[in-house]
């Protein structure tokens, strides 16, 4: 309960404060690519303003239809909230229907979104999930086709 109530709060701190466009809303245990900067500047769906709620992250989420770098997910298979980016409209779009979805905030996050359009996943994977515990209780998952070294 503490983490649904400390990610809505995070999205209304976030969304008070000014000067973004897009939200990098990111997990604990994580190992970054080392061209993330490059990698995302360089994104298609992010540079034509079509990312609302985009995954830097896949833990295994059925993948529909893809392009260069970028695939579209099947938004009920969803999970993981390792690495998400954000549109502002799509966090005020969060913030303002976050009850009307049960579950913790990927599940949440995600079945909000994609009322606004396409989840897209960068691919591969420019985060990965590492260790093994949960501080929560929930299960280990990692992505398989992260790269660190991937280069846009």
């Amino acid at each position: 309960v503490r983490q649904i109530i400390a990610c809505r709060e995070l999205l209304a701190a976030a969304l008070a404060a000014g000067g973004w466009d897009h939200l990098l809303f990111l997990e604990d245990d994580l190992e970054f690519n080392r061209h993330l900067r490059h990698n995302l500047e360089s994104w298609w769906p992010l540079r034509s303003g079509l990312v609302r709620l985009a995954s830097l992250y896949n833990p295994g989420v059925r993948l529909l239809v893809g392009g260069p770098g970028c695939a579209a997910a099947d938004p009920d298979t969803v999970f993981g909230s390792q690495a998400l980016l954000l549109s502002r409209p799509c966090a005020g779009y969060l913030l303002g229907h976050y009850d009307e979805e049960i579950g913790m905030q990927d599940i949440r996050f995600s079945r909000l979104a994609a009322r606004l359009g396409p989840i897209y996943y960068h691919t591969p994977s420019l985060v990965q999930h590492v260790g093994r515990d949960s501080a929560w209780g929930g299960w280990f998952h990692q992505a398989d086709d992260f790269d660190p070294e991937f280069c846009a």
